[in-house]
């Protein structure tokens, strides 16, 4: 809503000021009259160019699209940082509204109560809140490490 309302007020300006050079134009010369059909195309395009572009952001954002590369590295990074999670997995992560939803599985050691996987699972999710932020729904599912020797 701020990008949109930056590029509302941005557009107003720049309108504005073809505009003006418009019938500036063909005051201090009638014979440039073609100057105010110009600058109203100019401002009929940038218009539609504005439009079109918050059209396209808004559609990536309320259409579940995936975050950057750099977001899911630091999702990464901060879910293997917390002490117990020893891998994972099956990371889902999708913007929605302008705030991400998430769906991750977490490793940790199968001799682990399941007190101590949820205490590892909520750090997980603080870690993330505070690092990350803008999570509208976080799910961690905790996995045991599961030793498939024979």
């Amino acid at each position: 809503m701020i990008v949109a309302n930056a590029w509302h007020h941005r557009s107003d300006a720049l309108s504005s000021v073809a505009v003006f050079i418009g019938v500036a134009g063909t005051q201090i010369n009638p014979s440039w009259h073609i100057l105010d059909s110009f600058a109203a195309l100019l401002v009929s395009f940038f218009i539609v160019k504005v439009g079109l572009e918050i059209l396209r952001d808004a559609l990536r954002e309320f259409t579940d699209t995936a975050p950057e590369p750099e977001i899911i590295g630091k999702i990464h990074q901060c879910a293997l940082s917390v002490n117990g999670v020893l891998d994972l997995h099956d990371l889902r992560v999708r913007t929605s509204g302008g705030l991400y939803q998430m769906e991750i599985h977490i490793v940790v050691d199968g001799q682990l109560t399941v007190l101590e996987g949820h205490k590892i699972a909520k750090a997980v999710e603080s870690c993330l809140s505070e690092d990350v932020g803008n999570f509208s729904s976080i799910t961690i599912h905790v996995d045991p490490e599961v030793d498939v020797r024979p």
